[in-house]
């Protein structure tokens, strides 16, 4: 298997480099199975062609089980309704670190209207048709921060999402996780930007942290306000430096995510701090992790790689909760061996 780099084809002649940039430079293996180019993650590979139309029957039968990791916008009434499927809230009531229920969206899958548009294979733009196939995809919420509906970008907060598609359809789980409400960050065609949900959640973060400095006593008398700063403000600050630095790539790393705002504001000190992993806006869609069989031997074979730095610093300046899904190199090294 490889662990592949969003905005490469490893079986092209992009600018990935091919196979050999994945360490392959004998016999070049064969994919089983494919990622939209701007999806990374686990991407199976066979090393014979028996062992592919093995691994390719399993997809067929619909016996390999996928998960994937997406950072997703909450649009609408969807922030209310998911915070009914946990207990887990802060003292505003608004923020959830789940998991929240398993939900199932059952809708068709076909071609947009003609003309819509294409994505970056050249295939039609998919959407929910009541003349479409038949398409199921499990979800979970497992955090959100709520956002300011008022913000005028019609996003109603942020969430980390894990999607398990229980069929295999074009873009199907971009397009599911629209649907119910969670458009994922970045996605072109099915989506919302970064910007969007990042004016969202500060908006949100904003207003908190003026009502509580209202109800703080002398909490407008400082001559410098600097006494004043709430860990939310301290987040915000921290959130606008990480998505306005540098936007070069990053790859998975075993860091500590679980508090941004403090990695962030040791940023300033040198390299490796959160400064470095600017989001370059790609969609932030995540192949986690895959179970099948192996072809030859019938051993279940699990493999799992964990979320690009980059993807997980976004979710964590946000105040998600990434910690929980962060395998570390040792695990994902004897998962994928």
């Amino acid at each position: 298997a490889a662990a592949k780099r969003r905005g490469e084809d490893p079986g092209g002649a992009g600018e990935g480099g091919g196979w050999r940039s994945y360490g392959y430079s004998a016999q070049e293996p064969i994919a089983v199975h494919r990622l939209d180019l701007e999806t990374s993650g686990v991407l199976l590979l066979a090393k014979d062609k028996n062992s592919a139309s093995s691994l390719q029957g399993e997809f067929e039968q619909r016996k390999v089980q996928k998960t994937y990791l997406a950072v997703c916008a909450v649009m609408g009434d969807r922030l209310f309704k998911t915070m009914d499927e946990g207990d887990e809230e802060d003292d505003s009531g608004i923020d959830f670190n789940g998991p929240g229920a398993v939900q199932v969206v059952n809708a068709a899958i076909g071609d947009a209207e003609p003309g819509t548009g294409e994505d970056d294979g050249g295939r039609c733009i998919r959407a929910v048709t009541l003349d479409g196939k038949p398409a199921s995809t499990e979800y979970q919420v497992l955090s959100m921060r709520a956002g300011d509906p008022s913000s005028g970008t019609g996003a109603c907060g942020a969430a980390l999402v894990l999607a398990r598609p229980l069929t295999g359809r074009t873009h199907q789980v971009r397009l599911h996780l629209a649907h119910a409400g969670f458009p994922i960050v970045g996605d072109a065609l099915y989506g919302v930007s970064v910007e969007e949900v990042t004016r969202a959640v500060e908006a949100a973060r904003e207003k908190r942290s003026a009502l509580r400095r209202a109800a703080t006593p002398g909490g407008g008398d400082s001559e410098d306000g600097a006494d004043h700063l709430t860990r939310e403000e301290r987040e915000a600050a921290a959130r606008r430096r990480i998505l306005t630095s540098s936007r070069a790539t990053a790859q998975s790393n075993t860091t500590s995510f679980s508090t941004a705002s403090d990695d962030a504001s040791s940023a300033d000190a040198g390299a490796g701090g959160l400064i470095d992993l600017g989001f370059d806006g790609r969609m932030a869609l995540h192949a986690w992790n895959l179970k099948t069989t192996h072809p030859r031997s019938g051993a279940p074979l699990r493999l799992a790689v964990d979320m690009p730095r980059d993807m997980a610093a976004l979710a964590a300046s946000w105040g998600l909760d990434v910690e929980g899904v962060m395998l570390g190199a040792a695990a994902a090294a004897g998962a994928a061996a």
